[in-house]
This record gives C-alpha cells, structure tokens and sequence, in this order.
C-alpha cells in the first residue's frame, strides 16, 4: 500500500512540474526586440505566445510601453481578427484582416454586443495580412495607451475558415488575459 501512495506522490508532482512548466512557457519574455509586421510570425518574434483554438497567437508590448505588436495566425483561408480591451465583442476594439486575390484588406472596428461596425478614426500604426498555404496571419502595432489596464490585457481572437469578409460568422473564437509585465 504504501507504495501505491509513493507512486500516486510522484505522478502528482510529475503532473505538476510539466503544469508550471507549460505556464512558464506562455509567460511573456522580455525582449528589445520590435516584431516585424510582414505576415509571418517568426520563432522568438513576439515575447508572449499562445496556441488556442487552433490559432497562433502573439503578443508584444514596446519597450517604453507605448506601442502594442500583435499577431494572429489562422489555420483558414478567410478573415482572421483580434480584439483588444475585453475578453469579450462588447467593448473590444477590433482589428480584422483577410486577403484575397493577392489584395489584403484590414477594417478597425468596435464591437457593440455581439456586433461590430467599422470606427471613424484609425488608430492602427502599421499591419500585414497574408495567406499562404491555407492559412492567414494578420499583424499589426497599435497605441497601448487604452487596451491595457495595469499591466493587464484583455483579448480576443477569431477567424473564419474560408470568407473573406468583414461580416461572416467566425468559425472559432478565443479569450485571452495576459500579463506583460
């Protein structure tokens, strides 16, 4: 019996090792490196990344603090989009790509409900979309001012497998709750 009980002991450690570790793993590292928005997310690019819901995900906050480099890749042909600021549509400030015919198109919106309609001013600094074998990465830098709370940010990302539009439904969705410190 009390060997069953040392056995169960290790197993549970063993477990929670690999769990710390995997956390660890999706902590963000300090970098001084600025990402390159070019549609390709890069080993080492970003200094937070994620996997979930079948998207690639990454994160990067400047230096100085003032400017937000995010990534979303996408294992579909169609839009592929990230909000910033809620873990949810309602309030978030959402930034949607997709490409099409070798054409990309980006459109910032602000979602309302489960709703989103395009903004009036833009506020992106620079953004990529690409396509490439049967995926779609969409990068792009913003001001961090309003998105992070602390040093919290709260995110979501979605994509859908094959339109291209700024309308259709997503085919996957996702939340997220980083912090960059």
């Amino acid at each position: 019996m009390r060997r069953k009980q040392i056995k169960g002991l290790v197993l549970a450690l063993a477990g929670l090792v690999l769990a710390v570790s995997n956390e660890t793993a999706q902590s963000p590292t300090k970098t001084d490196q600025v990402p390159t928005q070019d549609g390709v997310i890069s080993t080492g690019e970003y200094s937070f990344t994620k996997s979930a819901a079948g998207m690639k995900i990454g994160i990067t906050l400047s230096k100085a603090k003032d400017m937000l480099y995010v990534a979303v890749e996408s294992p579909g042909s169609g839009w592929v989009a990230a909000g910033l600021g809620s873990s949810t549509m309602n309030g978030a400030y959402m930034v949607l790509g997709f490409s099409k015919g070798g054409n990309s198109s980006v459109s910032e919106e602000l979602g309302a409900g489960h709703r989103h309609s395009p903004v009036s001013a833009r506020r992106i600094v620079k953004s990529s979309v690409r396509e490439s074998a049967g995926s779609t990465t969409l990068e792009f830098s913003i001001p961090s001012g309003e998105f992070i709370k602390g040093s919290r940010l709260n995110a979501i990302f979605a994509f859908a497998k094959s339109a291209d539009d700024f309308s259709s439904r997503h085919s996957e969705k996702t939340s997220l709750s980083v912090n960059l410190e």
